[in-house]
C-alpha cells in the first residue's frame, strides 16, 4: 500500500524500516519461517499469476498489491470522510465509524473510549503499538504529522493490518497449539481433593472419563490436568 508515512513490509502491516532487507520488516526477513509462510499463502491466493511475474523486485511488489486486496481500500472512503471537520477540527469519528464497519479487527485495539481531541497524536500513537508497532518505529512519523495525516495514517495501516489478519484467517495454523495448563493453589486443592473422591478403576488408575464428568468437563482435558499433577509431583506418575 503505497503512502507518504509507513513504508510497508512487504508481506505484512509493520514498517521494512528495521529488518536488514529494505522490503521486510524485522519479523519477515528472507529465508525464515515466518516469510517462507506468508510469502507462500500470498502466492497461493495469487494462483497463477504471481508466476507471470518476471523480476525480483516485481514479485515483491505484486505480493504486497496481493495483500492489500483482502481488505477494503481506504483511499475512496479517505477521500470522503477525511473533509468532515467539527468546529473547525478535523473530527476522528468517521475514521472511527469507518474502522469499525470495514476493519473489524483493527477495530478491537482501537480503545476509543481513551481518545482525546487535545491530544490525537499520543492516542494514535498509542493505537499504533498496540496493533503491533515499536514506539520507536512510528515516533517521529507522529511527531511530524497534522490532524489530517493522523486521520489518514490510522485508517491507511487499519487497512493494512485488517488484510493481514485476513490472511492469516484464510491459511489457518492447523498444527495443535500445546498451551501450557498453570494451575493456582486453589484450583489445585480443589482438582486433589476431586481425585481423591473419583472411584479408580480395577488396574488403580483415574478414570479420565469419570473425573472429567465430575468436573463438567472432557476426558482430554481432564487427562491433561493428571498430567500436569504428575509434573508438579502432587501425584504418582503410574496414577
Amino acid at each position: 500500500m503505497k503512502n507518504k508515512f509507513i513504508d510497508f513490509c512487504a508481506l505484512c502491516f509493520r514498517t521494512n524500516k528495521n529488518g536488514l532487507s529494505r522490503y521486510y520488516c524485522e519479523q519477515h526477513q528472507p529465508k525464515t519461517n515466518l516469510y517462507n509462510l506468508d510469502r507462500s499463502k500470498l502466492k497461493r491466493i495469487s494462483k497463477d499469476q504471481f508466476s507471470k511475474m518476471t523480476g525480483h523486485i516485481e514479485k515483491i511488489r505484486f505480493l504486497s498489491r496481493e495483500l492489500d486486496t483482502l481488505s477494503p481500500s481506504p483511499s475512496y472512503l479517505l477521500e470522503h470522510t477525511r473533509k468532515i471537520r467539527q468546529n473547525g477540527m478535523l473530527s476522528f469519528e468517521p475514521a472511527f465509524r469507518l474502522i469499525e464497519n470495514e476493519y473489524g479487527k483493527a477495530y478491537m485495539k482501537l480503545e476509543k473510549g481513551s481518545f482525546s481531541i487535545s491530544f490525537p497524536s499520543r492516542w494514535v500513537l498509542g493505537y499504533l503499538v498496540r496493533l503491533g508497532y515499536r514506539n520507536e518505529e512510528v515516533q517521529s512519523i507522529i511527531n511530524e504529522a497534522s490532524d489530517l495525516d493522523l486521520f489518514d495514517i490510522v485508517v491507511i495501516v487499519s487497512a493494512r493490518y485488517e488484510a493481514y489478519r485476513r490472511l492469516q484467517e484464510h491459511f489457518p495454523d492447523r498444527r495443535k497449539n500445546k498451551t501450557e495448563i498453570q494451575l493456582s493453589e486453589t484450583e489445585r486443592s480443589k482438582l486433589m481433593s476431586l481425585i481423591k473422591s473419583t472411584p479408580l478403576k480395577p488396574n488403580g488408575r483415574i478414570c479420565r472419563k469419570t473425573l472429567g464428568e465430575v468436573m463438567g468437563t472432557s476426558r482430554h482435558k481432564a487427562g491433561r490436568l493428571i498430567n500436569k499433577l504428575k509434573q508438579n509431583g502432587d501425584i504418582d506418575g503410574d496414577f
